[in-house]
């Protein structure tokens, strides 16, 4: 297991990383065409904050799949999200859309999700792969952006913009990325001649893509 999680990490996380740098890139567009008069410092200021977001965003990323080899408890910090009640008053609706959001996306891709625990969770009998420590799981994902994203200091309204922006470029793209991940697990001769049976990938993007009956607040924000 400890050289076959390494090379998944490395071609998973390079993935991963250029899809978060092409959300943070939309969202700065989106933020300025919102707001024309943001000012050239802020825009320079939010530039060099993005570059800085990336790298954390890979260095959460990495520490997702590392745990896996090396269990061992360490202090993390928990994404706004997950703390409901201690979310500013500003951030609450971008928190609430960015659960949505995780929770939507895990429905997505079912079936090279599911293969992808299965042939992670034969490696080891002491490993029992969920959602807690998935690497490729919404949740982790999800994560790894809410902290990295955190250290540009975006209002609300921005802030939900970003994870939207991030929800379309990542969580919408997943599917490639999990096929990569089996493609070398299949490749290393983990569980080759597995076949999971559920929905098509069609028919799950058919499904995402139907208008939804409801338009509140909660629906509008992914």
């Amino acid at each position: 297991m400890k050289q076959i999680i390494p090379k998944i990490k490395f071609h998973t996380v390079k993935s991963l990383t250029r899809l978060d740098i092409e959300a943070l890139d939309n969202g700065i567009r989106q933020v300025l065409r919102e707001t024309p008069d943001y000012g050239k410092s802020n825009l320079a200021s939010v530039s060099e904050a993005k570059l800085a977001a990336a790298e954390r965003f890979m260095l959460n990323m990495n520490a997702c799949f590392d745990a896996l080899i090396d269990p061992t408890p360490k202090e993390i910090r928990e994404s706004d999200y997950n703390n409901a009640e201690d979310v500013k008053q500003d951030h609450r609706e971008a928190a609430i859309a960015m659960e949505g959001m995780i929770a939507h996306a895990r429905n997505v891709d079912i079936q090279e999700y599911i293969s992808f625990a299965a042939r992670l969770n034969s490696l080891s009998p002491e490993l029992v792969l969920d959602e807690t420590n998935n690497p490729l799981d919404p949740e982790q994902i999800g994560n790894a952006f809410v902290d990295a994203v955190s250290i540009m200091e975006l209002n609300g309204k921005d802030l939900l913009t970003f994870y939207r922006e991030f929800n379309k470029a990542v969580f919408h793209q997943l599917e490639p990325v999990l096929a990569e991940a089996n493609r070398i697990l299949v490749e290393l001769g983990v569980l080759p001649d597995l076949v999971i049976k559920a929905r098509s990938s069609r028919e799950q993007r058919h499904k995402r893509s139907q208008r939804r009956p409801t338009m509140d607040r909660e629906s509008r924000a992914f």
